[in-house]
């Protein structure tokens, strides 16, 4: 358990597109290549979403502003920079745009890098939206790009006119930016929902707890290995990691129905019992699941590998604590289960032939129930 906690210390969120292609394909190769030879910046599209008055100085300012402030950030570059309105003001040094944007819109129409930068009104009486882009720096790792998107997100409520930034790659940062957050969640909720249902299969609380509490080291332990086995947090591993959820508590929960439905008087005899009767169904079924997932290890696929790695470190987490761990703690804390039930008021328990427990050897019912008097 130390171990997997100092392990999930270093798990981090991270995920490339190549690992959805197989290896040795062209895109795997390409992408490979692209991303160790070459920059990954993207462009990014600033697009003001308020009618303003763009004839304004103080207007102008505020956009020009709010363009700057961005370009201080560590992550987007200074330059290049494509901006219609500051170049319209250096290249024909016009201030105004004349009426109803006449100016303006037959400088648009004969700049083709700038044409689809403004839309205006259908009365060309004002300009509806307006388009400005700005590069980011290299954007090498997923995690850099999930910040990168939370802290977009931050500068554009920090806008003087209403705005928002964009690039079509933000549909594949947005996984990155929660995932992690994500994957927690869902895990937990899957926690709670084996909760209860323990509660309705095993309705004793003690058995309950110790299988939530082995549920979550196991858990625990698949989440600290990630690292060891070259893995790290992924729309790819968190599927895995939910599903993994349900073979955590498999094993577990056999045993501890075994213990509960033991006759065994102590601890240690109930422990044997369920040891005898649910022991080697488990191994059976981790071995035989084990075998049935060991082809995936020559899969040339990230896909298969990665769901071999969890699947493989679930079955062997579980089936330790299964075989090892639970039998430890039942036979010092598991509960003592009545196994004869309350007599009713006035009645008493003896036996067969006046207590002589030798001739009771062979009677179908050798405790009767008679009444006091």
């Amino acid at each position: 358990l130390a171990v997997s906690v100092w392990g999930a210390t270093s798990l981090r969120q991270g995920f490339r597109f190549s690992d959805l292609a197989l290896e040795g394909s062209a895109y795997y190769k390409a992408s490979d290549w692209d991303f160790e030879n070459f920059k990954w910046e993207i462009p990014l599209q600033i697009v003001f979403t308020a009618p303003v008055n763009y004839e304004d100085s103080e207007t102008r300012k505020q956009i020009f502003s709010f363009i700057e402030k961005l370009k201080q950030e560590p992550l987007i570059k200074e330059t290049p920079e494509i901006n219609w309105l500051s170049t319209y003001e250096t290249v024909l040094g016009n201030r105004t745009f004349g009426d109803k944007f006449e100016s303006l819109r037959h400088y648009l129409n004969n700049s083709r890098i700038f044409s689809e930068d403004v839309k205006f009104s259908t009365d060309f009486s004002s300009i509806d939206l307006s388009r400005f882009y700005l590069f980011s720096e290299n954007l090498r790792t997923s995690d850099v790009q999930g910040q990168f998107l939370l802290r977009i997100r931050e500068l554009e409520q920090s806008s003087p006119i209403p705005c928002f930034i964009y690039s079509p790659l933000f549909v594949f940062f947005e996984q990155y930016a929660i995932v992690v957050r994500s994957t927690l969640q869902t895990v937990g909720i899957a926690i709670a929902a084996m909760f209860v249902v323990s509660c309705l299969f095993m309705p004793h609380p003690l058995i309950v707890t110790l299988v939530t509490v082995s549920l979550v080291s196991i858990l625990v332990g698949v989440f600290g290995f990630l690292p060891f086995w070259g893995l790290n947090i992924s729309s790819v591993t968190k599927i895995e990691l939910i599903l993994s959820v349900g073979f955590s508590v498999d094993f577990s929960a056999h045993l501890c129905h075994a213990y509960l439905t033991s006759q065994s008087h102590k601890r240690k005899d109930r422990v044997r019992d369920a040891l005898e009767l649910a022991g080697g169904p488990i191994i059976n079924g981790a071995l035989s699941t084990i075998i049935g997932l060991f082809m995936l290890i020559f899969s040339n696929s990230f896909i298969f590998q990665s769901f071999f790695k969890v699947l493989f470190t679930v079955i062997a987490f579980g089936l330790i604590h299964a075989v090892l761990f639970l039998p430890v703690f039942l036979s010092v804390i598991g509960p003592k289960v009545r196994i004869l039930p309350e007599t009713e008021p006035g009645l008493r328990v003896e036996l067969h032939n006046g207590g002589n427990l030798d001739q009771c050897n062979g009677a179908q019912h050798p405790l009767v129930l008679k009444e006091n008097t």
